[in-house]
């Protein structure tokens, strides 16, 4: 009789959904924090084409004021300049103030670290200041080309 046969896909069905809860349990967060933090950590659900419509309206320049735009560059090049004033006398100091000759060694090894540390740190804020000043004063340039040009508003 057909009510006491088997149904079809059933056991195929059943394995496809053991596999995914296999894998989701291993994929998944281990602690009850990650549990809490489950859907703060994912990608976006954003489809395809509003992702596209998100990048275009962030590369529509209309409205962003050239005056603005070049004038905030120069903040940020004012903080480049601090910052490699900064690391200038950083090395000054850092070269007139060396370690006593009877210092322990671990000592000396440990100032060396952060010596380095704080003069990498404070050059490479300065060279990020630098670049993000001339990328903004650039985006400057081409927001007032496009408004002599009438290209934008």
């Amino acid at each position: 009789t057909q009510a006491q046969s088997a149904k079809t896909n059933t056991v195929n069905e059943r394995l496809i959904a053991e596999l995914k809860a296999a894998t989701e349990a291993e994929n998944g967060p281990n602690t009850k924090m990650g549990e809490k933090l489950r859907d703060s950590f994912r990608y976006s659900d954003k489809t395809d084409a509003e992702r596209e419509a998100a990048l275009e309206a962030a590369r529509d320049l209309n409205g962003v004021n050239p005056i603005v735009t070049i004038l905030a560059s120069f903040f940020a090049f004012g903080m480049a300049y601090a910052f490699w004033t900064a690391t200038q006398f950083l090395g000054e100091l850092f070269l007139a103030h060396p370690d006593s000759a009877d210092a322990p060694y671990a000592f000396v090894r440990s100032a060396s670290v952060f010596r380095n540390v704080v003069m990498g740190l404070s050059s490479l804020a300065s060279g990020f200041s630098a670049v993000s000043g001339l990328g903004v004063f650039l985006l400057g340039l081409r927001v007032a080309y496009g408004v002599v040009t009438g290209e934008l508003d």
